[in-house]
């Protein structure tokens, strides 16, 4: 299982959100210039969204840089920016700007969501467990949270952690094959085949 739990689904939320062309996705607009500097910062944001788009990363990397420049307090460019880092696999750089995308809005789960996969990816467990949880506690209904933040279990061994997640999950939404998949390799682990063949059979069902 491994990276493999949280790798697919999180690159589908990823180019789900990128696809959205909207910079209000995920944390929040500017506010830390002038007047003129935001409005500016904010077509280099759109810029960038365009370049992301169109699959330009190089420019788009460029914009987003801009628009930093321009207004260090605009959220949206680090989170945004924070993406590209971390689907290219740097994953210091993308934590670097998904934390001051957290530092500059707090209340945003995707910013602490985005900053978990960026920690999980580079192996930063502890960190990992921490921003799932602060976006598990911004929005306790999402399933996809649980679900990582049980693959970060998975992988440090704490299998009754990782089922008490997975279980979360089904309970939320019940009809992602993925969850059941992971919760039965789980139980094969423990001994508990039973369990395993029926959560097996489940996604079966379900596929």
């Amino acid at each position: 299982m491994k990276k493999a739990l949280c790798i697919a689904l999180a690159l589908i939320l990823v180019f789900c959100l990128a696809a959205c062309g909207g910079s209000d996705s995920g944390g929040s607009s500017g506010g830390g210039g002038s007047a003129a500097n935001t409005a500016e910062a904010k077509e280099y944001l759109d810029q960038a969204m365009a370049a992301c788009e169109s699959g330009d990363f190089d420019e788009a990397l460029e914009a987003f840089g801009k628009a930093i420049e321009l207004d260090p307090g605009y959220a949206d460019a680090y989170y945004w920016r924070g993406l590209v880092y971390k689907d290219f696999e740097d994953y210091e750089l993308a934590i670097k700007d998904l934390h001051k995308a957290v530092e500059l809005s707090p209340d945003d789960m995707f910013n602490h969501h985005h900053l978990g996969e960026a920690y999980y990816y580079n192996e930063d467990y502890g960190l990992a467990i921490e921003s799932f949880g602060k976006s598990i506690s911004l929005d306790p209904e999402n399933d996809f949270d649980y679900y990582c933040r049980a693959s970060v279990y998975f992988d440090i061994d704490c299998y009754e952690e990782a089922l008490a997640d997975l279980d979360k999950a089904i309970e939320i939404n019940g009809d992602e094959v993925d969850y059941y998949y992971a919760r039965a390799q789980i139980y094969e682990l423990m001994g508990e085949n039973d369990l395993a063949d029926i959560d097996y059979a489940m996604a079966y069902i379900l596929e």
